[in-house]
């Protein structure tokens, strides 16, 4: 784990365009045509070791091929399983698979719906917008456990199905204790898994962990002052406004990009630096 520098994520979430009664407002879907061997090729940096994509985001869609979550990127648009497409393409280029999910979030996530006329307060939409409760730490309740054990199941099936070697877990320490039981049975997956596969396998979270050294600590758009005696790592976006493609984004210089990977890994750190796409799925940087 000590030895890799730099890893780039790739913040594809498709469906980032509205959802009105269950159907994408954006066309951008229908220009959707990128293939990872070519984002690859067309950033090869020697230094690179991981690339991470985002397989959910805020907004519950799933960019592959769920068995669990209806909305995703194959049952819907483009119609294409953009994860299960990553694997090979990286692989081949000798680099190392990442992903990231952001589910814990939508416990809370779309409570501000709750207040307006809308799909929320349909049913029928339950698993797209999730529980929408009050922020809070209390998972205590009956809706509470399912949705724990919903949250379990999807990791498992990510590491499962596209055998992740990182996994950047959002969401689960100190600011919702119901998840920690939890999280230690998918970080027990996650290390059992990686040992039936001979591979190397790496869990950040950006809170606290329940079990020390069973992760890498992550800091979000910040960076640590001084060297911390266990590695970690940093996730900085190559734009300074957003994680995804938006007009008028203020991009790093290449000299910008340079001093903080130096910084960063002189203070025993890795460097995850989020690339920006457009929401066809084409990078112009």
């Amino acid at each position: 784990m000590k030895y890799f520098r730099l890893l780039v994520c790739i913040h594809l979430a498709f469906a980032s365009a509205c959802l009105v009664n269950g159907q994408s407002q954006s066309n951008a879907s229908k220009k959707f045509d990128p293939t990872w061997s070519s984002i690859v090729s067309q950033y090869e940096v020697p230094a690179w070791y991981y690339i991470v994509s985002v397989a959910k985001h805020h907004n519950v869609f799933s960019m592959y091929n769920s068995y669990i979550n209806p909305w995703n990127s194959v049952k819907m648009e483009p119609p294409r399983n953009i994860i299960g497409e990553l694997p090979t393409a990286v692989k081949s280029n000798g680099l190392h698979v990442g992903l990231s999910s952001y589910r814990a979030g939508h416990w809370w996530f779309f409570e501000g719906g709750r207040n307006i006329t809308g799909d929320l307060q349909d049913t029928a939409y339950y698993s797209l917008y999730g529980s929408a409760r009050p922020y809070r730490k209390d998972l205590s309740t009956a809706e509470g456990k399912s949705f724990l054990q919903d949250w379990l199941a999807r990791f498992n099936e990510l590491v499962d199905t596209y055998h992740s070697e990182l996994v950047y877990v959002d969401m689960v320490g100190s600011w919702f204790i119901g998840f920690q039981p939890y999280m230690q049975q998918f970080v027990a997956h996650c290390y059992n898994n990686a040992e039936e596969r001979k591979s190397l396998v790496a869990n950040n979270y950006n809170t606290d962990i329940p079990v020390k050294g069973a992760g890498v600590f992550d800091i979000e758009r910040d960076v640590s002052d001084t060297a911390r005696a266990d590695f970690w790592q940093t996730d900085i976006s190559f734009g300074a406004k957003s994680w995804s493609y938006i007009r008028n984004e203020n991009f790093k210089s290449p000299k910008q990009l340079i001093n903080e990977l130096v910084d960063i890994v002189n203070k025993n750190a890795t460097y995850l630096l989020n690339i920006n796409p457009k929401a066809d799925g084409t990078i112009s940087l």
